[in-house]
């Protein structure tokens, strides 16, 4: 199984801009009670986001985001491009993961475990907020990399995510040259 870690957590004092949910729904041609429904709240708590009178909890932005097609972080207050950049970006991120993940499951198919492994690089600690206040510090990994561990037959070997990542290319080379070895002779 693969585990994809995501952090983003909002800083002291930051609340979501008064008009950026608003912004972004009318840009969408939206009521308050559509996106309400959308996002899985009322249009009240909606209206109540917009005005500042409520802070959406992290899912709910999360959801806000992706509805409204901006930027999760310029939703949170963040300067950075309201354009949500997920969609272009992750698309090859997406579709290599969904390879991984295609992958550990043949090998675990033909009697392999697989482990992966993170290793936390760089981190740092950043206050978790919940209502305007500091309720708590929480350790954000800034940087890390993984190693895939394989077993079979009390032999184990271990991979650098490239090294792993080559190791699936070469066997999906060598399927592709058999199908159409297979192919010829007929």
């Amino acid at each position: 199984m693969v585990i994809l870690n995501y952090y983003l957590i909002r800083r002291v004092g930051d609340t979501v801009e008064e008009n950026r949910i608003k912004i972004a729904r009318m840009r969408k041609g939206l009521t308050q009670d559509q996106l309400g429904k959308l996002v899985g709240v009322s249009g009240v708590a909606i209206m109540r986001y917009e005005k500042n009178q409520r802070q959406p909890k992290q899912k709910i932005i999360h959801k806000l985001s992706k509805v409204l097609d901006v930027n999760e972080a310029w939703l949170m207050g963040y300067d950075v491009p309201m354009e949500r950049t997920e969609n272009n970006l992750n698309d090859s991120i997406k579709v290599k993961t969904k390879n991984f993940e295609y992958f550990i499951k043949y090998l675990e198919s033909i009697g392999y475990t697989v482990e992966i492994q993170p290793e936390v690089l760089e981190w740092h600690y950043e206050d978790v907020i919940e209502n305007g206040k500091v309720i708590g510090r929480t350790q954000v990994v800034d940087k890390e990399i993984y190693t895939v561990k394989i077993i079979k037959d009390k032999t184990t070997t271990i991979f650098t995510e490239s090294e792993f990542e080559e190791f699936r290319k070469t066997i999906e080379k060598s399927v592709e040259f058999e199908i159409y070895k297979a192919n010829q002779n007929k």
